[in-house]
């Protein structure tokens, strides 16, 4: 269990979660492989980092909020309520997929103008429900 009390204290102007709310969230854990040497643990450089996360992103870079899961709040036996679906998330999609697409874009032909991206660059993202 999650103590939303203590998340609560560091925004005291926020109303708590209620059944039906989500949020966006993620956690992440980096490990790496080690070698003991002496009696001591040493990162061992020939490998690169292992990274786990709750909800895949598609790219290991745990600062996109928007490719992060959702986590919702229920107040029934966890399983037995039904999974909200927000058509909002779908635009969000899209629209933070249209938003690298031209940030790459403008950074590749050093100008903010021309969105010269193709369709195929867009980044995907699994569809939960038809809307």
């Amino acid at each position: 269990a999650m103590p939303i009390h203590k998340l609560m204290e560091s925004n005291p102007g926020a109303e708590p979660p209620r059944a039906k709310h989500f949020w966006r969230i993620n956690f992440s854990r980096v490990e790496w492989r080690v070698k003991v040497l002496d009696n001591r643990y040493i990162k061992n450089t020939n490998f690169s980092e292992d990274n786990w996360v709750w909800s895949p992103q598609g790219l290991v870079q745990m600062h996109l909020p928007e490719r992060w899961g959702f986590l919702q709040f229920s107040e029934q036996v966890p399983g037995s309520d039904t999974t909200i679906w927000n058509p909002e998330w779908s635009i969000r999609q899209v629209l933070a997929s249209c938003h690298k697409a031209w940030d790459l874009g403008s950074r590749f032909y050093d100008c903010a103008c021309a969105f010269k991206i193709g369709t195929f660059d867009l980044w995907e993202f699994d569809v939960v429900a038809e809307i």
